[in-house]
């Protein structure tokens, strides 16, 4: 069985590899990773927020700063706004924590590539699987507006995670040779 340090050590070194095999515990303590790097996350936001809400008590809010001004004077509003105009603190944690999501995205495609390749699954239907994941999560975000729209997605969306938990903790070559979706080789 593989090591946490290990499977963090395969996670970088298989940065794009798409056509290995990959342990379930290779798998399984990159989860744990995630969870540890997401809390971490969370933490660092959340004392950000603490010490942008102290910054903001101590400012007079009635008088917009240089930059708010700035930001105004060419047409930036809502959201956007509110978050370019945070403190420095909690712009550095978004932009630290945007950084580290985005080096983790490919590497996570190609664990979950080679965990489906170990379960057994051909490499297209792997692919084809990772691709539902991705349109009907973005399906469900866009559609959250309608009510109606929504909970068909995100139905779809918890049917396509749960089999896709089901399949990341089956046993190696557990579908191969199966017709249509198993490797043959």
């Amino acid at each position: 069985m593989i090591s946490m340090g290990k499977a963090f050590k395969n996670f970088w070194r298989g940065y794009v590899d798409f056509k290995g095999r990959a342990t379930r515990a290779e798998y399984w303590w990159m989860v744990v990773w995630y969870a540890i790097i997401a809390m971490a996350f969370a933490v660092l936001l959340s004392l950000a927020f603490m010490a942008d809400i102290s910054m903001a008590s101590s400012v007079d809010a009635t008088t917009p700063s240089a930059f708010d001004t700035f930001l105004s004077d060419h047409g930036i509003y809502g959201p956007l706004h509110t978050l370019l105009s945070g403190s420095p603190i909690m712009m550095i944690v978004l932009v630290v924590g945007m950084l580290v999501y985005l080096a983790m995205v490919i590497p996570g495609i190609a664990l979950l590539i080679r965990r489906f390749r170990d379960v057994g699954l051909a490499t297209w239907s792997a692919w084809v699987f990772w691709v539902l994941i991705i349109v009907f999560a973005a399906a469900n975000s866009l559609n959250e507006a309608s009510a109606s729209g929504s909970s068909v997605t995100a139905v779809i969306v918890f049917v396509v995670v749960v089999i896709k938990f089901v399949l990341t903790v089956l046993p190696s070559d557990a579908l191969k040779g199966v017709k249509a979706i198993g490797r043959t080789n």
